[in-house]
């Protein structure tokens, strides 16, 4: 998987955020990534698949293509022009389309919503995870600039994050208070991937430093 651009563009609104402009849409947060990219730029398949969806929806995404593969999904969206069509295969790093600032947009940019198979709807982000971690270019090192501090406390709170993501009920008192203390981690160098406990692998890389282990 890679970046559905070539330039380097700012994330100008990452996944999670923002709760209460999303909340009329049923979701927790903003459920993708936004990049500023202007009006024109070339937007590239972030992964292989095929091209389920190319619509226009008014009140949200604007123009924008959905590919899938037997593993994971993407949506492209406030596109000005798609260049595939329903049912094309494309490879990672394909043009597929145009930015601009249709839909629901108070500017040009891409927004870039991204999910994986089996797909959890009731996630709270209609499906959608936070991808960033999972990029290239956001390796082990960056999880070095985390706050670990406190460390016996953190780690009861990943042990409650992780049961529940497993499917264990765990009292809502203590799952708040091991919520609480996840995105204390916010406090963070911007070099850091964004700490989001629907995404395991996160939870997986702070237990692991929590433990001691040296991330290479």
């Amino acid at each position: 998987m890679r970046k559905p651009f070539s330039q380097n563009f700012t994330l100008t609104q990452e996944f999670g955020v923002n709760k209460a402009n999303y909340e009329k849409f049923g979701l927790q947060g903003h459920n993708g990534l936004d990049y500023g990219l202007p009006t024109g730029t070339d937007v590239l398949a972030p992964h292989s698949g095929k091209v389920i969806e190319v619509a226009f929806d008014a009140n949200g995404y604007g123009n924008y293509i959905k590919i899938e593969n037997d593993k994971e999904g993407s949506v492209l969206a406030h596109l000005k022009e798609s260049f595939v069509g329903i049912g094309a295969q494309v490879t990672e790093g394909q043009l597929i389309a145009h930015s601009d600032n249709t839909g629901n947009s108070t500017g040009a940019h891409l927004h870039w919503g991204y999910y994986t198979f089996p797909r959890n709807r009731q996630n709270g982000f209609a499906g959608f995870i936070n991808q960033l971690p999972l990029l290239p270019a956001n390796n082990d090192n960056m999880y070095k600039g985390y706050d670990l501090t406190n460390k016996d406390s953190m780690k009861v709170a990943v042990d409650i994050l992780v049961r529940v993501q497993g499917g264990e009920f765990v009292d809502k008192p203590k799952y708040d208070e091991a919520l609480k203390k996840i995105q204390e981690l916010s406090k963070r160098p911007e070099s850091c991937p964004p700490v989001n406990p629907i995404y395991k692998d996160t939870l997986v890389k702070i237990k692991q430093l929590l433990d001691g282990v040296q991330l290479n």
